[in-house]
């Protein structure tokens, strides 16, 4: 049987081919799910010391399992059950299954002492059988023998299957093989695979031998890999980067905002920022008896409302009572920091030369501004109307300050660049900031607080709004009305143009956010959105509620690339890097661990807990362009039209495409719902496509393949390229299928459903070909409508064609036979001894229908021939329209011809045919036919 080839073939001879390549998936970005210790040893063989067990076949007591890893050449030999020989060909009575494994996938299962990561597999021939090599392999990593659930590694041909005179190996000899090599003094042969999977339990299935009917028999069998120690303390899953095994020697930057279990006993020299709740000490109630030199900013009793009676030499910070709201009577000899009247209304006598960068006129600070105490200290710059209105306003300020801004106590506080217009409004506004403040920016109550990046327009709107921020911010970003806004709050990333609107959008945030192009799309708004990302996350990106929180609190670096993440909950919990314009649909992406290519995981839960690489990258719109110019631009996969649930119970019982998947799954694959879900096979190109394609697959499907509503809807065997194309195609199929086997009209009967058995290579084609078929179908075989339906025989290459050929056949086909509507059909009861049918024999419509008896070679070629027969049928015999018709005796070589008429067509028409059948009847149904 030719199956799907992803071996490279080559000569084996001494020292083996090491060019096998057993995967045609690319690499992945992400490490294995399964935990593994932080450095591994690499080894020729993680089976050393293992168990090892049968798997479909008996123990031979002189050849056992342990044999095939105990690091000699002594052979292991897994024999088939007993053999039956039907003229040349042997065959064998089928064995029940074992963990849900065909008696047909011979080899065997080992048990090994620790977690490895396998990627290469070495076979050793035998010592005196070379029909008993295995050609084909499989090796799977088992997570729970008692289930089934395992996931394939690898599969296709061993590179010596084409070889001839493949050298044996002397028995019992040692085997001196490392990671890297095998034994050049011995002959095996290798395949290389890519796997970044862990397991401690693997299956090693060799379907097919270099003679068929032989038993498996091989040398040794290496799995080479990287063994993992286990850790004392294994983390419930593993860290992208190491962590620090030493504490910090600083204490944080931001102090915690409860109090301290043991507070000191005396103050602090410097009081936190922001309020204890917990006073080291009772108010009294009364002025100190001892007051300090200066006053403290605020009084110590309540205002009098009249002047002092003893008043100071200078003036205080605060003055002793309301503005009159008039100019003084006894004005200074030179003007105060503060202006004693209104604004004038009139120009400047002497305008400053050249505008601020903010559009303000540098010159007179204007009468309306910097009205409280030290309003304008430390100013150098100009100050517009209406401005730093508030204790401390402007207080260090070195850059210049707009109209209408950092109205409030501590507003401007320690400023150092410019302020626009209305801006920095709030107590605290733009405490402690060393940045520049666009217009409409950072107001709210501790706006900006120890802000020392650049805020930009109409951002940060809010209470807390960019607290303790060391990030760039873009204009209209960290917006949130409400007084519980924390939007921003302690983030250290740069956040671009329309981030991060919403309540606790981007609270946490270490990661840059929409940065990636210029500030024109909206980035991170909603509710939670980006809640304490440590992502880079480019722009239009994580907008909706909860998108991209990381709830987890999990620091492994990724990125989210442009215009991805969008809707509800949208790669909330995430790790994985993400693709730009993928992630779209309510929960899509939700906790998602691998990598997410381009147009992916769109739709309701899509991929929600996937756990692996997913089609094709694209970061930048630079490699997108170079994919265009190439004309491979990515279509996606996992694609649902279903964006949004309608209730909570909806989103309940909803699963979305992709969702808990386990392994790689290319470009333009799995579209639907439920399509790839929990699936554990590696998935290619174009694949799975329609609702529930490849729900729970748990093998491998190649390129173009399971495309209609349910196609491979649980599967459990490999398929080919181009197969399984139909309405349930491959439904519950549990047996290996070639490529470009199993189709079916997307609206019609599907074919293979059921079928328990392997199928070759361009074969069952054709609405319920092959369905509930429990035979060997070799290639090119089964084609047709209904042909090979409930099939329990072996049908040989390009066998069984024609509407309904060996329909419920249970005997041998050999090849070529069965041609035409009905041939070798048998009736659905029938129960009585299997038959065989040599080759080139049963030509013409209902030629060997409904026999119960042997047909030789190159016999029964015409209509109707043979049909009904019960005796054995010899070679060259019974040629010709109804020849041996309802034959019940034994017909010789070479009788029983008729070389005139073979079939209906070659005469006038439909009635002379039944004439015919009538009249020469009697010569055929009889128990010697000699014409």
């Amino acid at each position: 049987m030719s199956m799907e080839k992803s071996g490279k073939g080559g000569k084996s001879g001494k020292g083996g081919d090491k060019s096998g390549k057993g995967s045609a998936m690319p690499d992945t970005k992400m490490p294995t799910p399964s935990p593994t210790a932080p450095a591994g040893t690499p080894v020729s063989n993680v089976a050393t010391g293992g168990n090892a067990t049968t798997l479909g076949c008996t123990v031979d007591p002189q050849s056992p399992p342990e044999f095939a890893i105990d690091g000699t050449t002594a052979s292991f030999t897994c024999a088939s059950s007993t053999p039956f020989t039907i003229g040349d060909a042997t065959f064998h009575v089928a064995n029940k299954k074992k963990n849900g494994i065909d008696e047909n996938d011979k080899g065997l299962q080992v048990k090994t002492e620790k977690l490895s990561v396998v990627t290469k597999l070495r076979v050793y021939s035998n010592t005196d059988c070379e029909g008993c090599d295995p050609v084909t392999y499989e090796i799977i990593g088992i997570i729970n023998s008692n289930t089934s659930e395992e996931v394939t590694l690898s599969f296709g041909n061993l590179p010596w299957i084409n070889d001839e005179n493949v050298p044996r190996n002397p028995p019992g000899v040692s085997i001196v093989s490392t990671f890297e090599s095998g034994d050049d003094s011995l002959t095996f042969t290798e395949v290389i695979f890519e796997n970044v999977l862990a397991f401690d339990t693997y299956a090693v299935r060799f379907a097919q031998n270099r003679e068929e009917g032989t038993d498996l028999k091989v040398g040794e069998v290496e799995l080479v890999g990287v063994v993992y120690e286990p850790t004392d303390s294994p983390t419930a899953g593993p860290t992208r980067s190491p962590v620090t095994s030493t504490p910090t020697k600083s204490p944080t930057v931001n102090p915690t905002r409860g109090p301290s279990v043991n507070p000191t006993a005396a103050p602090t020299v410097q009081p936190s920022k922001a309020q204890t709740g917990q006073p080291t000490k009772a108010q009294t109630g009364v002025p100190s008896a001892s007051p300090t030199a200066a006053p403290t900013v605020q009084p110590s009793k309540a205002q009098t409302g009249v002047p002092s009676a003893s008043p100071t030499a200078s003036p205080t910070v605060q003055p002793t009572k309301a503005q009159t709201g008039v100019p003084s009577a006894s004005p200074t000899a030179s003007p105060t920091a503060q202006p004693t009247k209104a604004q004038s209304g009139v120009p400047s006598a002497s305008p400053t030369v050249s505008p601020t960068k903010s559009g303000l006129t540098l010159g007179p600070t204007f009468a309306d501004s910097c009205l409280p105490r030290s309003g304008c200290d430390g100013a150098s710059g100009a100050i517009g109307q209406r401005s730093c209105l508030g204790d401390e306003s402007c207080v260090n300020k070195t850059g210049d300050v707009g109209i209408d801004s950092c109205v409030s106590p501590r507003s401007c506080m320690k400023l150092s660049g410019e302020v626009a217009n209305n801006a920095c409004s709030g107590v605290e506004a733009c405490c402690d900031n060393k940045g520049s403040v666009g217009d409409e920016s950072c107001r709210g109550s501790k706006a900006c607080f120890e802000s020392t990046g650049i805020v930009l327009e109409d951002s940060c709107n809010g209470f807390e709004v960019c607290m303790n921020n060391t990030g760039t911010i873009g204009s209209t970003s960290c917006n949130f009305p409400e007084d519980s806004a924390n939007s921003c709050e302690n983030n250290s990333g740069m956040i671009g143009f329309g981030s991060c609107n919403g309540l606790n959008a981007c609270k946490g945030n270490k990661g840059n956010i929409g940065t990636s192009q210029s500030f024109t799309v909206l980035n991170s708004n909603g509710e939670n959105a980006c809640l304490d990302n440590v992502a880079d996350i480019g722009a239009g990106t994580c907008n909706g509620p909860n998108a991209c929180a990381n709830f987890i609190k999990d620091d492994t670096p990724h990125i989210i690339a442009d215009n991805s993440c969008i809707g509800i909950e949208v790669c909330a919990d995430n790790v994985g890097n993400i693709s730009m314009a993928a992630c779209f649909g309510e929960s899509a992406c939700l906790e998602n661990k691998g990598d997410i290519g381009f147009k992916s995981c769109d739709g309701l839960k899509s991929c929600f807990d996937n756990k692996f690489d997913i089609g094709t990258m694209v970061l930048s719109q630079d490699e997108l362009a170079d994919l265009i110019m190439q004309q491979n631009e990515p279509s996606g996969s996992c694609i649902d039209d279903k964006k949004n649930s309608e209730s909570d119970d909806d989103w309940t019982s909803y699963t979305g495409a992709c969702q808990n998947n386990l392994q790689r799954i290319l470009d333009d694959s799995c579209t639907g719902q439920l399509s790839c879900s929990t699936n554990t096979g590696p998935i290619g190109l174009g694949s799975c496509q329609g609702s529930s394609a490849c729900l729970t697959n748990k093998k491998a499907i190649l390129d173009g393949s399971c495309l209609g509503v349910s196609s491979c809807y649980e599967n459990e065997g490999n398929i080919g390229a181009a197969s399984c194309s139909g309405l349930a195609t491959c439904f519950q199929n549990k047996a290996t299928i070639g490529s470009g086997s199993c189709n079916s009209d997307v609206d019609a009967d599907p074919a293979c459903t059921n079928n328990t058995k392997d199928i070759g290579s361009g074969s069952c084609t054709g609405p319920n070909a092959c369905l509930n078929n429990q035979g060997l179908v070799f290639d090119s075989a089964c084609q047709g409508e209904n042909s090979c339906q409930n099939n329990s025989g072996n049908i040989r290459d390009n066998s069984c064609h024609g509407e309904s050929a060996c329909y419920y056949n249970n005997g041998t086909i050999q090849e070529p036979s069965c041609i035409g509507i009905r041939a070798c059909s048998q009736v659905e009861t029938y129960n009585g001894e299997s038959y065989s049918v040599a080759p080139n024999s049963c030509y013409g419509n209902d030629s060997c229908a409904q026999i119960s008896a042997d047909i030789g070679s190159e016999s029964c070629d015409g209509e109707f021939s043979c049909k009904g027969n019960t005796a054995p049928v010899g070679n060259g015999a019974c040629r010709g329209l109804f020849a041996c018709f309802e034959n019940v005796g034994i017909i010789g070589d070479g009788s029983c011809i008729n070389s005139e008429v073979s079939s209906c067509d070659d005469l006038p028409d439909e009635e002379q045919c039944l004439t015919y059948w009538s009249l020469s009847r009697k010569y055929w149904n009889n128990r010697s036919c000699k014409l």
